[in-house]
């Protein structure tokens, strides 16, 4: 097994594979974006995502806030940005907003 430092706790610890789009949801894994982390930070990035199949923007959303988030990931106040992106989504049909303050979570992935 690699030892990796971890991106999210910043420990030096074994590595595990997290497979960006779950592959309960996408079969069809090998074009799949890789992200190695800890067991510990793995199991809580698999808490964080749920259990709902959300599309693939959101799943690199949600790991873009994970790792970015110096808060518990399973907080109430990390995952306000994720609902209020909703709730705009509804409205306007369409995201057209970032964030001033803090990492921008939310990007065009139109070339990804």
């Amino acid at each position: 097994m690699a030892v990796i430092l971890c991106p999210k706790c910043l420990e030096i610890r074994t590595a595990t594979k997290h497979h960006i789009f779950p592959q309960k949801f996408y079969r069809s894994n090998a074009s799949s974006p890789l992200l190695f982390l800890c067991r510990e930070c793995h199991n809580k990035l698999e808490q964080f995502l749920g259990t709902k199949k959300l599309s693939r923007k959101e799943y690199i959303g949600r790991a873009k806030a994970f790792l970015y988030s110096q808060d518990d990931p399973l907080s109430e106040e990390l995952l306000k940005p994720i609902k209020r992106r909703k709730q705009n989504e509804k409205h306007n049909n369409v995201f057209t907003g970032g964030h001033r303050s803090g990492p921008h979570v939310w990007t065009d992935l139109g070339g990804c």
